[in-house]
């Protein structure tokens, strides 16, 4: 996913302490690649909000995050 920060591009302006003086710098969100990390963090809650498992997935994969969910349904009913 593109970096929303840069919009893809790696960097970015920023002021150089004085109005309408603009120096190019990498972006620090993306690290000046231009591409956004992103990855699932799934937390399983009881009534009273608090995470009792969670299971974080390292890439946004539909199949893996399906994974985690059904392993954290299973917990939730083991337990």
């Amino acid at each position: 996913m593109k970096c929303p920060e840069c919009q893809g591009q790696g960097k970015v302006e920023v002021e150089n302490g004085a109005p309408d003086d603009f120096v190019t710098k990498k972006c620090i969100d993306c690290d000046g690649t231009g591409e956004m990390e992103l990855r699932f963090n799934i937390c399983l809650l009881n009534k009273d909000g608090d995470c009792i498992a969670n299971e974080e997935v390292p890439t946004a994969s539909y199949e893996q995050g399906a994974e985690a969910v059904a392993r954290l349904a299973k917990y939730a009913q083991e337990n």
